[in-house]
């Protein structure tokens, strides 16, 4: 009895020098983790800032880049379409306050950033970083559509957040690739950004996310807009993956894109690219 008593004393005083050494390991492995993924971010968002986008047509200069980002993602699915994606960041650009412009970019392989750019502008938009030309889109993404049978738009301001929340039920959304087949993207609760411009008719808007794990693959616009003497809501689908995506509105199909072939700059509104190490330097 008495060698078991010293045994099991010897084991706790172990257990209590353990304990601390073990989580101040654990501590310091989740600083280090969490240094590295502030680094990656601030790299990130360098880059975003040394772009320009302003309208290719037109003398009113440059779309304002927000600060700081509207949304931060990641995404745990690894597939031979890409892989997983640590930490990302979405951008808005905008003109007079309303969204001509949505961008994203997170870190790949070998310190290269993949680039997504999203035209909202109805004038032809033109993006830059330095001297170097990126691209030109030669449409907008955004194609409005009226909403039906729907309560018209609240005068409050909080209470069209919340008519635009229960809209939202009645929208779904999927990808597809090869390698992983159909997936359902999850609606994120938030709008990513909110805007109006009544001047031009839009008495609000706001940009939501349907999402793999945070990652945004399609994005749906719902604006409210002044028509004659009454307000109207209405929506719009926005490209933001280049895999096969579709919404659907009440169970049906009502928009739906291929997927994107290896010219990513054949799109009109959407464009991927890689962002060598190098380039980033500039």
């Amino acid at each position: 009895m008495l060698i078991l008593r010293t045994l099991f004393l010897c084991m706790s005083i172990w257990i209590v020098f353990q304990m601390p050494a073990t989580s101040l390991l654990a501590q310091e492995s989740a600083k280090d983790d969490e240094q590295e993924r502030a680094a990656k971010f601030e790299q990130v968002t360098k880059t975003m800032q040394a772009f320009a986008i302003r309208p290719t047509e037109s003398e009113d200069g440059e779309l304002k880049l927000v600060m700081p980002p509207v949304l931060r993602y990641s995404d745990s699915v690894q597939s031979a379409a890409g892989p997983k994606i640590p930490d990302g960041a979405v951008f808005v650009f905008t003109h007079d306050g309303t969204p001509g412009a949505v961008t994203a970019m997170h870190l790949g392989a070998s310190g290269r950033i993949w680039a997504e750019f999203l035209a909202l502008s109805a004038k032809p938009l033109v993006v830059t970083r330095g001297e170097s030309l990126l691209w030109k889109s030669r449409e907008s993404a955004a194609s409005f559509q009226p909403l039906n049978e729907v309560q018209p738009p609240s005068k409050s301001v909080p209470l069209r957040l919340t008519q635009m929340r229960a809209m939202l039920k009645s929208f779904s959304a999927s990808i597809t690739d090869r390698s992983s087949g159909r997936q359902e993207l999850r609606l994120l609760p938030q709008p990513i950004f909110r805007y109006a411009q009544p001047d031009k008719g839009i008495v609000d808007g706001a940009i939501f996310v349907f999402a793999r794990t945070t990652n945004p693959e399609v994005l749906l616009a719902l604006e409210a807009r002044r028509e004659g003497d009454k307000d109207v809501w209405f929506y719009s689908p926005l490209r933001f993956t280049g895999r096969q995506a579709e919404v659907r509105y009440q169970g049906a199909s009502v928009w739906s894109h291929e997927q994107s072939t290896g010219n990513r700059a054949g799109a009109t509104s959407f464009y991927q690219t890689l962002i060598e190490p190098e380039s980033m330097s500039k």
